[in-house]
């Protein structure tokens, strides 16, 4: 099928769209989620996955709090979370302190994990790693904060009040944009828009840029971990302090503009969105998935383990879905009963094709009535 790589393919929630189609319905339930085994229980920490979900990362440190790890692991899936193999790993002389942020591309070519003074990446769809032990800029505390964008962004946290970065050659080198306005970060695909937060309450703005950083609006309202959909338009701030449950959220679904946010009473801790901002999934730390699929205004609780999820990823097509728990499994989930808007003309072949979408494309190629 033919894919719109949105200018340069730089794509956790951002992805772009398929030039044939979109998904535009779909059911996730408890049943969705299937525990991953062949990775094994780890300490994990944070997830990717790419656009149509095809290519997944995963890191784990050695012990359960990031402060304190000595090592870690990248572990990577080509086959939508089927199976993972491990694809590197890091030993640290000390804790390395913060929170481990990774991304992965819509194509799945580019992939990322920063922690610390560290950048871990792959420019071949995982299949090797190369390391930059020292990176230009500093630390990385949220586990939202690194993407590949129009090159590499990305930012250093300082008590709270962190530096957004940029890099063109993964962190070797690098740039500040001139702002401390947070250390959590949403970009869109194209690397236009950004939605900054903070995990501190006294500095009490999200931050919004619509010029790739170069100048910053605050908005006014406090959040931490954020997310932004890959054309931008729709963006999303937790209020949710030190990384704990939120009591609310913000969602804006007009590029983070004045008057456009609206707040939605919902508890967690971590959210992704999918490209278009129609798909939100959430998750907190009493171990409740959540999920919007009309664009972050409404919620429901899909599924409780028990335990704490640490991160949570969508593709950027909304119909794949990986969460991690620190100390469990990795879950993988895809959306049943999918309804798609196409968009002629249509090529030779769908991907993910499922039942109500055969007919569709039956009647379009004249086979059936």
């Amino acid at each position: 099928m033919t894919i719109n790589l949105c200018g340069d393919d730089k794509g956790k929630a951002a992805g772009c769209v398929n030039n044939n189609y979109t998904i535009i319905s779909g059911n996730l339930t408890t049943s969705s989620f299937t525990q991953n085994a062949s990775a094994g229980t780890n300490y994990w920490m944070t997830c990717a996955i790419s656009g149509n979900g095809q290519y997944q990362i995963a890191w784990y440190n050695n012990i359960l709090s990031s402060g304190s790890a000595t090592s870690g692991s990248v572990y990577v899936s080509n086959n939508y979370g089927v199976t993972w193999t491990s694809a590197l790993s890091q030993t640290f002389s000390a804790g390395y302190g913060g929170a481990p942020t990774s991304y992965v591309s819509y194509s799945g070519q580019y992939q990322i994990i920063g922690i610390r003074t560290y950048i871990f990446y792959s420019n071949n769809y995982g299949s090797t790693w190369n390391t930059v032990t020292s990176v230009n800029g500093g630390a990385y505390c949220s586990p939202s904060s690194i993407y590949i964008s129009n090159g590499l962004v990305f930012f250093t946290n300082s008590g709270g009040n962190g530096i957004i970065m940029k890099s063109t050659d993964y962190g070797s080198t690098s740039a500040s944009t001139g702002v401390s306005v947070g250390y959590s970060l949403g970009v869109s695909s194209n690397g236009q828009y950004l939605l900054a937060g903070s995990f501190s309450s006294g500095q009490g703005n999200m931050y919004v840029s619509s010029n790739s950083g170069s100048t910053w609006t605050a908005t006014g309202i406090w959040g931490g971990n954020v997310a932004v959909s890959g054309n931008g338009q729709y963006m999303v701030g937790i209020n949710s302090l030190n990384g704990n449950n939120s009591s609310s959220i913000y969602v804006s679904n007009n590029y983070g503009v004045s008057g456009s946010w609206t707040t939605v009473t919902l508890a967690v801790n971590q959210i992704a969105i999918s490209y278009t901002g129609q798909f939100m999934i959430g998750c907190n730390n009493g171990g409740y998935i959540y999920f919007s699929s009309n664009y972050g205004l409404n919620w429901a609780a899909v599924t409780s383990t028990g335990q704490v999820w640490t991160s949570i990823a969508i593709s950027g097509d909304g119909s794949t879905f990986t969460g991690i728990i620190n100390g469990g499994y990795i879950y993988n989930a895809t959306l049943s009963n999918i309804g798609y808007n196409y968009v002629s003309p249509l090529s030779t072949s769908i991907y993910k094709i499922g039942s109500a979408s055969l007919v569709y494309l039956l009647q379009v190629l004249n086979i059936v009535k």
